[in-house]
């Protein structure tokens, strides 16, 4: 009888562990959870920020090109590319709110290589407009910035 006493309180004591150890378990779960949420969600207003940043490079495009007149007609071309990359980007920004930002990471990395490229042409037709493509200078070098922003943002997405 002492025997079987033993052994029940033995089994009692091991489900009384068990359970404290499930329970913490799932509130280090929780807690991990808790924090890719957080951590998703900044992640995603930063990612809002560059796309409101591309909005506001693109208007400062389209008066650059009207500024320098006939020497910034590609300035007006690269100002709508970066019009249009801008539109995209947060109908994504919508879907990784509901589907987690993995999900439109692909999207995003192109996004980022036309910024690159964006940057690129930005420069070339800022050099080729000469005095006059001093403005557009600057914003081939935002665009540039705002595009490593992404990278190192989407860096952190598994």
């Amino acid at each position: 009888m002492k025997d079987a006493a033993v052994i029940a309180v033995g089994v009692i004591g091991d489900t009384q562990v068990k359970s404290a150890f499930e329970a913490r378990i799932v509130n280090r779960s929780t807690a991990i959870s808790d924090a890719r949420n957080k951590l998703e969600q900044e992640l995603i207003a930063q990612l809002r920020e560059i796309s409101d940043q591309m909005n506001t490079l693109a208007l400062n495009a389209a008066i650059e090109a009207d500024r320098a007149g006939e020497a910034g007609k590609g300035f007006g071309v690269v100002a709508n590319e970066i019009s249009a990359l801008a539109e995209v980007i947060p109908p994504l920004l919508e879907t990784a709110q509901t589907t987690g930002v993995e999900t439109v990471k692909s999207q995003l990395e192109q996004i980022d290589s036309q910024m690159k490229l964006l940057a690129l042409n930005a420069a070339i037709e800022a050099a080729r407009a000469g005095e006059a493509g001093r403005g557009f200078a600057v914003i081939a070098s935002d665009i540039k910035t705002q595009a490593e922003k992404m990278q190192e943002l989407l860096s952190m997405v598994p």
